[in-house]
């Protein structure tokens, strides 16, 4: 009886930890070259999208963020999806022989990178997540900051000044978050605004964070919070209001 019992529970263990996952084939839906001297190979950092996810409703969710929004109840794919639902997009580090290095699996189904440069000897990657849900003030496009060198992928976390502590940096572009690239000499700093209420009281006060992330040998955050309010129908906060 106990021999039944272990492999029972073994079965069952198997079981739960495969809920979610799905063998849908992934396809490269963006990739973007890599270097040896840069990067630690020469290859590309390829961004990886469910395969049933068309070039044309891919570009339709972006910012919307949920394929029940687009397609009919009385689409064969909905009822596709329903059944399973699009895998998470993932993130690779392929060699020009196809061998892929290195990989990650991202928290949403869609996802887009791009090149930037922020510091004066390297570029950063802009891996930018689509959290949105089509609807609400704090749901969006979120950008991730990633660095590629020895063949293996860095999420970039920045020293809160206040703090000590490091943070991951999460850049949102919601109802109620932005953020710009600012020229600073030779590299970009990064303004970012967000407003949030100051309780869930229902006071209806709101606060404003300015934040500048800056490198200097490594990211520094420093932030700047006053009462106030702000939304993306307005325009960017001037760059005298963020610290220096």
């Amino acid at each position: 009886m106990r021999v039944w019992t272990t492999a029972f529970l073994i079965i069952l263990l198997f079981a739960t930890s495969t809920v979610g996952r799905t063998s849908e084939p992934l396809i490269v839906s963006q990739r973007l070259p890599l270097s040896k001297e840069l990067n630690g190979v020469n290859g590309w950092l390829q961004v990886m999208t469910d395969a049933r996810l068309s070039e044309k409703l891919r570009t339709e969710m972006w910012g919307v963020g949920d394929w029940a929004f687009l397609i009919p109840e009385n689409d064969a794919l909905h009822k596709v999806f329903s059944a399973v639902p699009p895998r998470s997009a993932e993130m690779q580090i392929v060699n020009l022989q196809g061998q892929v290095l290195a990989d990650e699996m991202l928290d949403r189904p869609l996802a887009r990178v791009e090149q930037a440069k922020l510091q004066a000897d390297r570029p950063t990657f802009l891996v930018t997540v689509d959290y949105s849900i089509g609807m609400g003030s704090y749901a969006g496009l979120t950008t991730l900051l990633l660095d590629v060198g020895n063949a293996k992928l860095h999420w970039l976390e920045a020293m809160n000044a206040d703090t000590g502590k490091r943070e991951m940096i999460r850049l949102p572009k919601t109802l109620k978050s932005d953020w710009i690239l600012s020229q600073t000499g030779a590299q970009q700093d990064i303004l970012q605004v967000l407003c949030r209420p100051d309780d869930f009281g229902g006071s209806g006060a709101f606060s404003v964070s300015y934040v500048r992330y800056h490198f200097d040998g490594g990211w520094q955050m420093h932030e700047r919070v006053i009462k106030g309010f702000w939304e993306s129908d307005q325009p960017f906060p001037a760059a005298t209001q963020f610290p220096q």
